[in-house]
């Protein structure tokens, strides 16, 4: 199995920091990753229509995809990957802000905003004309899953992280089970098919945090006068 790699506090600071400085097309990229734990292509995939903020959940049934040089949506990895995610504050507040940037861009620049793209919906069998999709840069265009390309090197070049959209998944997974988020939910906000996959975030000992919380279990348990 793969190891699981969880970025640091301050590699997120600092990656987050380089993202914004250059556009900050992809932070909401981003933050789904990180907040969400969302794969790559579901977030790509992601629409308007798929986040109820009523209730603070983001429903996942699509993947943003290219095949044969065309953007197409399909179905999700597994049956178990179609889920419903709960978001957290800090990502809900940063997407309610989002939705109302792109509204005011869109009106403000008219035909100017380049929501032009086709995308063929492979449920439906629709092709949709400059969709609600989630991620656009300002301008309108819309971003994809080759977008990250770019920040993979500059990210490796600037700031020494091997940088995997993955490992925002993983780094999400890991810090819900050190706060011992219940397993049966995280299985679902991650959408995965074996609750063994889940657990391997309960007992990832390669994490920091989780080898000093066990410390410090142990030590309460087994004190220095025991």
């Amino acid at each position: 199995e793969a190891e699981i790699t969880v970025y640091t506090e301050q590699q997120i600071k600092d990656m987050e920091e380089l993202i914004s400085k250059n556009d900050g097309n992809l932070l909401p990229a981003f933050y789904l990753g990180l907040k969400a734990g969302l794969r790559i292509s579901e977030v790509f995939g992601l629409r308007w229509q798929n986040i109820d903020f009523d209730n603070h959940i983001i429903t996942v049934n699509r993947q943003l995809i290219y095949e044969n040089n065309i953007l197409k949506l399909c179905p999700v990895k597994t049956l178990a990957s179609v889920r419903k995610v709960i978001m957290p504050p800090s990502l809900e507040k940063y997407l309610i802000d989002l939705k109302g940037e792109q509204e005011a861009l869109k009106e403000e620049r008219g035909r100017g905003y380049k929501n032009t793209e086709e995308v063929e919906d492979i449920i439906t069998k629709e092709f949709i004309k400059g969709g609600d999709f989630v991620n656009r840069k300002r301008n309108g265009v819309l971003l994809t899953v080759n977008s990250f390309k770019y920040y993979s090197r500059t990210i490796k070049e600037k700031l020494g992280i091997n940088f995997k959209f993955h490992n925002l998944r993983h780094t999400y997974a890991t810090n819900c089970a050190i706060h011992n988020m219940n397993i049966q939910v995280l299985m679902n906000q991650m959408g995965h098919k074996k609750i063994e996959t889940t657990r391997r975030y309960y007992i990832n000992l390669n994490n920091k945090d989780l080898q000093t919380q066990t410390y410090n279990l142990l030590s309460s348990i087994y004190p220095l006068h025991f």
